[in-house]
Parts: structure tokens; C-alpha cells; sequence
């Protein structure tokens, strides 16, 4: 039962994370289109 909810709790913050980090790209990526001259580090 422990091993069962655990796993799951692992794959639900993994699935959290990776749509973090595609949320992240995807916004990171319509910022540079928008405005490449502008974000100049």
C-alpha cells in the first residue's frame, strides 16, 4: 500500500516538474521572439 501511494506521489511530482519546465521554455521562447533585442544579457 506505502509502496503503491509513494510511487505514485514520485511519478505526480514528476509529471509536475516536467510540464514546469516545458511551461518555462515555451514562455522563455515566446520572449525571445517578442523581444530579442531588448532581453540582451
Amino acid at each position: 500500500g506505502d509502496t503503491a501511494a509513494a510511487a505514485q506521489l514520485a511519478a505526480s511530482l514528476l509529471a509536475f516538474v516536467i510540464l514546469l519546465v516545458m511551461l518555462e521554455r515555451y514562455s522563455r521562447r515566446r520572449a525571445r521572439y517578442h523581444s530579442a533585442a531588448e532581453s540582451r544579457a
